[in-house]
């Protein structure tokens, strides 16, 4: 049992230390905030590579809801988007 537990801590530490930036912040993404359906009437369109986002919003990461209270900033507020 010793030896398993040893074996999973030094597995955990080798994948620990290859971890790396998987998106960055700053990096621009077209998005569609989720007040409805992205592509209607297919609900699976929007994740074709042929799909035309062009009428979506562009903002840069990181995207965050403030509404006054938390303090947090970043680049996208998404303001409008209490009770939605």
């Amino acid at each position: 049992m010793k030896r398993f537990i040893l074996f999973f801590l030094l597995a955990a530490a080798s994948l620990s230390a290859r971890a790396g930036t998987i998106f960055n912040t700053n990096d621009v993404w077209q998005y569609v905030k989720g007040t409805n359906e992205a592509s209607l009437p297919d609900t699976t369109a929007w994740r074709a590579n042929g799909f035309n986002d062009s009428s979506w919003a562009t903002g840069a990461a990181p995207f965050y809801f403030d509404n006054d209270t938390n303090g947090y900033t970043g680049n996208t507020v998404l303001g409008d988007m209490l009770n939605d």
